[in-house]
């Protein structure tokens, strides 16, 4: 399109069509003009705005991450996706609060901790080793830069820190640790029955005036959602790269111009002394560290051990209390300056002093790995997988502009797209503001479907980013609004209901009876053969019973402790049961051989409960506002 213009406009139509473009750039300036500055913001956490599509690569990161650790065993229906942007959305409100909070409280994390921190990460490594590519690849592919990256890390470690120092200063004493000890291991006496429907008569069917009073009543439970059929085009970046395919040639290619990512250099393993100097810092400040860093390298020489004057001398104290190690050299982690000079010494060797921003450094390698490499062969099938994905994320990148081009241009069809593209056009089954499956069930997809040039209209969508490698396209094709189902539609629907709720009524009124007997020192096992239920005897259970119904369970310590021989009666709720409790005997517990390790896992739960509670206090005098629902 852009082609065809600069071929047609010559002379006066070329100058008018750059007025034309300027007006708006020079109004509104470019960022609002490219769609920069119209980001949708879903939260606001004070000053801090959240956007859609900071939740939704957070959304699609966390996916992934799921689907790596539970491999064959994950199920996408566990993790629909309104719930898991739902979490993401009030994690990166956690975040923000904790971040700010622990900023006012002056926790900063330090350049050398981030870069250990990134250096320690496995999807940055190749052959164990830190791998500057591996490292821009990966970040490139969650949709940041890795300057970016670096402030997440340093943002998520001064948030650890304040998490740290909550949860690390919280502890309980022994005496507590003892009496949750034996809370927790008491054991009960118990016998109890089971009541359900078939204990009591079946109810009547209800009769018309209960059943229209009661849809009368409940109208709002039984309106038919908003719903639409879509047809829309998909462009996955995983599809493309199926359709590829390489030949030798281009594969040996790749592997020379990217061998560096197949073969290990020599490692070496750094420590250094670091001696600040302010950024203002004056040509005496200056030479006055000089004269202690050259001070230091001349003891050095002279056999102090270097681990022990960068305890005593190093102004980089994350580094200073492990002798000054910074780990291995790895490309892009330090000052290019820095890396030149480590680059240039021998193993034990002691470098002059070498001028950073940070200031003057004294270098030592401690270690040297030498490196290894792979030849092509070795490694083919790995540079074709890296080929192949680098070649469909370039046709990725083309087809997604052509996309937009063409469903932009023709905006009530999406043949043309569909042919240019060979991409079918797919239909979908109804779908709903909140029952879309699959790639449907974004809030991206719904949101685009129920607006009113879609459905007014018929307008195709503009191009929705599910995640960095997945766009789609789509148009309404049919249209539904909500209504109240009539009543013939869900008449069986209230008859049931309204028979549930006649039996439960019945079945407690039962119990009820039942109880009142018990204690009027009717025998239980009469009690239990009057209504023919038999009776479950538990000795001893204990407040972790697996072959028992936890509501059940939890009753039964609820109800008070006996006095004497007494016999304490009860009922509990199991869904749309009762059960009939008889609480005989109480043991009280111990914490012979637990108590230690009791006392250490309540400082933790202790210190997690503080650490919720202050985040609660944080989000009361927060400023927190929402302005899409997920």
């Amino acid at each position: 399109m852009l082609m065809t213009i600069r071929d047609k406009a010559q002379g006066w139509i070329a100058w008018a069509i750059v007025i034309l473009i300027s007006i708006p750039f020079a109004l509104w300036g470019i960022q609002e003009y490219l769609g920069v500055g119209s980001e949708p913001v879903i939260a606001k956490v004070n000053d801090r705005e959240i956007t859609e599509r900071e939740v939704e690569s957070a959304a699609f990161r966390l996916r992934n991450n799921l689907r790596q650790q539970l491999g064959g065993q994950y199920d996408a229906d566990m993790f629909p996706e309104s719930t898991l942007r739902k979490q993401v959305l009030e994690s990166m409100i956690q975040d923000t609060l904790i971040h700010d909070a622990a900023k006012d409280l002056g926790m900063r994390a330090g350049d050398a901790m981030v870069r250990q921190t990134i250096a320690s990460v496995p999807a940055f490594q190749v052959a164990g080793q830190f791998n500057q590519e591996a490292y821009s690849r990966a970040v490139q592919l969650q949709g940041t830069t890795e300057q970016g990256f670096e402030e997440q890390i340093r943002n998520s470690l001064i948030s650890q820190q304040l998490e740290r120092s909550i949860q690390g200063s919280s502890f309980v004493t022994e005496s507590f640790a003892e009496q949750a000890a034996k809370l927790g291991n008491q054991k009960r006496n118990i016998a109890y029955v089971m009541l359900s429907a078939g204990q009591v008569e079946a109810p009547a069917v209800p009769d018309e005036t209960a059943i229209n009073a009661f849809y009368e009543k409940n109208r709002i439970n039984f309106m038919s959602e908003e719903r639409v059929k879509l047809e829309y085009l998909l462009l996955n970046l995983d599809t493309i790269s199926k359709t590829l395919n390489a030949t030798e040639e281009e594969l040996r290619g790749y592997y020379d111009q990217h061998k560096s990512e197949f073969v290990v250099p020599d490692k070496k393993r750094l420590s250094h002394i670091l001696f600040e100097i302010p950024e203002e810092a004056s040509a005496e400040q200056v030479a006055a560290v000089t004269a202690k860093a050259i001070d230091v390298r001349q003891r050095l020489l002279q056999g102090e051990a270097f681990n022990e004057l960068a305890k005593s001398s190093s102004d980089d104290i994350a580094s200073a209390n492990t002798g000054g190690d910074l780990g291995f050299l790895e490309p892009g982690l330090f000052d290019q300056v820095f890396e030149t000079a480590a680059g240039q010494l021998a193993l034990d060797q002691v470098s002059e002093p070498v001028r950073t921003r940070f200031g003057l450094h004294l270098i030592k390698v401690t270690e040297l790995n030498k490196g290894s490499g792979e030849d092509y062969e070795a490694v083919k099938e790995q540079v074709k997988e890296q080929y192949l994905k680098t070649e469909a994320e370039q046709i990725f990148y083309d087809y997604a502009e052509r996309l937009a081009n063409l469903s932009y241009e023709t905006p009530d069809s999406l043949v043309p797209a569909s042919e240019d593209l060979s991409l079918p056009v797919q239909q979908s089954e109804w779908v709903t503001r909140s029952a879309g499956e699959g790639i449907l069930s974004s809030p991206k997809v719904t949101g685009a479907a129920f607006s009113e040039e879609a459905i007014s209209q018929g307008y195709n969508s503009e191009t929705l980013e599910l995640s960095p490698t997945e766009l789609l396209v789509l148009r309404v094709i049919e249209h539904e609004e909500a209504n109240v189902k009539p009543l013939v539609e869900v008449r069986d629907e209230i008859v049931g209901q309204l028979q549930r709720e006649a039996s439960f009524t019945a079945i407690e009124a039962l119990a009820d009876s039942m109880i009142a007997s018990l204690q009027n020192g009717e025998a239980i096992e009469n009690v239990a053969a009057s209504h023919k239920v038999g009776i479950v005897e538990k000795n001893e259970m204990t407040r972790i019973e697996t072959d028992m119904p936890q509501p059940l369970v939890e009753a039964v310590f609820e109800m008070p402790i006996p006095e004497s021989a007494k016999t304490l009666f009860d009922k509990a709720t199991v869904g749309d049961k009762i059960a009939v409790i008889a609480l005989k005997s109480v043991k009280q517990g111990d914490a012979e051989g637990q108590l230690q390790q009791l006392t250490s896992v309540l400082s933790q739960q202790q210190g997690s409960e503080e650490f919720r509670l202050y985040i609660e206090t944080l989000r009361d005098k927060a400023d927190i506002e929402y302005f899409k629902q997920l």
